[in-house]
């Protein structure tokens, strides 16, 4: 039987995210680069034929109806973000074997295969940021109730949190997952890149 696998894909309000760069873009132009990451990750995972169900988790109305003009459902609540993540999951557990969390902003995004890779082999996938401070994917079992701890530092929290459950842990450094955007450099450098 194949691998059922889901993905969530946390994102913040369109009005809120990319809050770090408030001062250097307008409103609206942080909105369409949400939006276009967004679109991204879910077309990638549409052409993936082991992720089956594509939810994204957010408290954000014009996100709840992006989602819904790509078709896919979104979890809306106005929980904290770790605490929506968990109730996304628990539900998602039910109906799969397999659970990717990832944001919308990893711009550079190309495909899922090494994360699924990583899960058919039974592990607990992790994607810090490129400085390893921040984590970008979590993938793990649907039985393993993770404690997410996404904020500052989220890499070393979920390192720690993965050696709980005494499975193999795989470190993912590739860049299409470890590069996201939080500065303008940022985009200067993935436009470079592209």
């Amino acid at each position: 039987m194949a691998m059922k696998c889901s993905l969530v894909i946390p994102v913040k309000t369109f009005s809120s995210g990319k809050s770090r760069l408030a001062s250097k873009i307008s409103l609206n132009d942080r909105k369409n680069l949400i939006a276009t990451c967004l679109k991204n990750t879910i077309e990638l995972a549409k052409k993936s034929d082991y992720i089956d169900k594509i939810v994204v988790v957010s408290n954000g109305e014009q996100v709840k109806s992006f989602a819904d003009t790509l078709e896919v459902e979104c979890h809306f609540n106005n929980l904290p973000l770790n605490q929506a993540l968990r109730k996304s999951v628990a539900l998602l557990g039910q109906h799969c074997q397999k659970i990717i969390i990832s944001p919308a902003d990893t711009i550079l995004l190309q495909n899922f295969e090494a994360i699924l890779n990583g899960l058919k082999n039974n592990r607990i996938v992790l994607c810090p940021d490129r400085h390893r401070t921040g984590t970008n994917i979590i993938a793990h079992d649907s039985e393993s109730r993770f404690n997410y701890r996404y904020g500052p530092n989220s890499f070393g929290k979920h390192l720690f949190e993965s050696l709980t459950f005494n499975r193999p842990i795989e470190i993912l450094q590739e860049v299409q997952y470890s590069f996201d955007i939080d500065t303008l450099e940022d985009i200067a450098i993935s436009e470079s890149i592209k």
